[in-house]
């Protein structure tokens, strides 16, 4: 689970109005039902405007970086990113009790249809939340929600948040930063390390395997 993105990607409100066809869970935990952005029926033929887009997309670049900007500016307005405490936005500790919901919803079909396979969660922090943990000094609320939800389903728990925390500041390292919130190839090789330890998996230095 990647929790910065996670919560706002699972949010119906907040993709409504993108244009992309794809199912949320609406409703209150546990009685949800399916509900898809974007609704066309089935066989209804495209307007004009979507085979002009199609065909503007398939052949030019410069459209695809205007539709990408276009989508990034009107979903990034609506994350609040300075919240009334100072910190900017983490999904370790601002999501909301309607998100979590979902999120532990989603995890339990996930376990069910596993029928008794061994199912491991991993968390992993993005900056803010690394940022966030070191100036709050203690453990975050979605750590101690999944770490209370695999203990009652079974599951195992991989929380990276403390773990690459733990560094102090040389947690940079792990990631692309300041340029982006993704993973550095250090970064990849911690978290693989780490799993593969919970897992009970055995590496060789020297091969790799």
């Amino acid at each position: 689970l990647y929790p910065r993105n996670d919560f706002f990607d699972d949010d119906y409100e907040f993709w409504k109005d993108s244009g992309r066809h794809r199912p949320f869970f609406v409703g209150t935990y546990p009685d949800y039902h399916l509900l898809y952005s974007a609704e066309r029926p089935p066989g209804k033929a495209s307007s004009l405007g979507k085979t002009v887009k199609g065909i503007l997309r398939e052949f030019t670049n410069s459209y695809n970086v205007y539709a990408y900007l276009a989508q990034f500016f009107l979903h990034s307005s609506k994350i609040v990113r300075s919240r009334p405490n100072g910190f900017s936005y983490s999904g370790f500790y601002d999501f909301t009790p309607e998100g979590w919901a979902r999120m532990r919803y989603a995890l339990e079909k996930i376990i069910a249809e596993a029928s008794g396979k061994r199912i491991t969660i991993l968390l992993l922090p993005s900056p803010s939340d690394i940022e966030r943990f070191l100036q709050e000094k203690k453990p975050a609320p979605l750590s101690r929600q999944m770490a209370e939800f695999g203990k009652t389903n079974g599951v195992e728990i991989v929380d990276l948040l403390p773990a690459i925390a733990q560094v102090g500041s040389d947690w940079k390292q792990y990631y692309n930063y300041p340029c982006d919130r993704h993973l550095s190839e250090s970064g990849d090789a911690l978290v693989a390390r780490i799993l593969l330890e919970r897992l009970g998996i055995q590496v060789s230095a020297k091969s790799g395997r």
